[in-house]
């Protein structure tokens, strides 16, 4: 019986305990590993769930591989696309992440950061 009572209370603790799941990034623009034109580009991003606005984190990894973009991107009415306006060069490669290290600002509803994620793409 001493089995039994502990196992329904292991049971219980397991069930009780709730995790809140990150936002996972759904979509990019442009898709990852891509080819675009060179000039004038938005770059989004598209979660599974609303996101607090003026939260999110486009993280630089190098600046040689960093577009150049305005500062401050844009929401969707949804709150599940953050959009920002770049430039691209032509021939050059590019990388950045949606939340990355010490800079997670892509933040669900929940107060969850969003799972970190890594865009390439290069421009023609």
């Amino acid at each position: 019986m001493l089995a039994i009572a502990l196992m329904l209370t292991i049971g219980y603790a397991a069930n009780s305990v709730t995790s809140p799941s990150a936002p996972q990034v759904v979509a990019t623009q442009p898709a990852n590993g891509a080819i675009v034109p060179a000039g004038p580009v938005t770059i989004s991003v598209t979660y599974d769930r609303p996101l607090r606005a003026g939260s999110y984190s486009f993280v630089q990894v190098s600046p040689s591989t960093h577009p150049d973009c305005s500062r401050i991107p844009s929401l969707s009415a949804d709150r599940r696309t953050y959009s920002l306006s770049c430039r691209v060069a032509p021939g050059r490669s590019y990388e950045l992440w949606f939340n990355r290290g010490r800079f997670q600002n892509f933040v669900g509803e929940n107060g969850v950061s969003a799972s970190p994620y890594q865009l390439r793409f290069r421009a023609r």
